[in-house]
């Protein structure tokens, strides 16, 4: 399980790089990219827009990416029944597992069930009080709530 995580963490990170590579020689993007840092106007990790036809690889790998990765991170949460701690998939399996929650933003209620999970994980030594906060904070933020673990940063004005 812990090399399936690591896999899943492996394509998220290089898709994320390859869409990063495309804001410097793309203006539309930039802004477009810009854009979703923010809380007033955006839907925090959710990158979908219209854009310009043809659609970019790299846009379209991200899709695909965070399709795949929220479909088999369900299925692998599914089968354990709770979250993959540190003492079945590693500290980097753990932080894989995280990241790939982090990024399933088109399931919120997905999210929030791992956030419940987490949170649980933390108390059993299981996971980073870290993860936790910085997942709560991002859902705070995609509910237009004021984060409360101060890991995004968002205008005075916000919530």
């Amino acid at each position: 399980m812990r090399s399936r995580l690591l896999g899943m963490f492996h394509r998220d990170q290089t898709a994320r790089a390859r869409l990063n590579g495309l804001r410097d020689s793309d203006p539309e993007m930039r802004s477009k990219l810009d854009s979703l840092t923010d809380p007033h106007t955006s839907d925090i990790g959710v990158i979908e827009w219209t854009y310009r036809a043809p659609v970019p690889p790299a846009l379209l790998e991200l899709y695909e990416a965070d399709r795949r990765n929220l479909a088999e991170f369900r299925q692998i949460v599914q089968a354990l029944g709770r979250w993959p701690g540190r003492s079945l998939v590693g500290d980097d399996g753990a932080r894989a597992a995280w990241l790939i929650a982090l990024h399933a933003d088109r399931d919120r209620s997905f999210q929030r069930e791992c956030l419940a999970m987490v949170e649980e994980a933390v108390a059993a030594g299981e996971a980073e009080a870290s993860h936790f906060e910085q997942m709560e904070d991002r859902l705070d933020v995609a509910e237009r709530r004021k984060p409360r673990h101060g890991t995004i940063w968002v205008p005075e004005d916000f919530g």
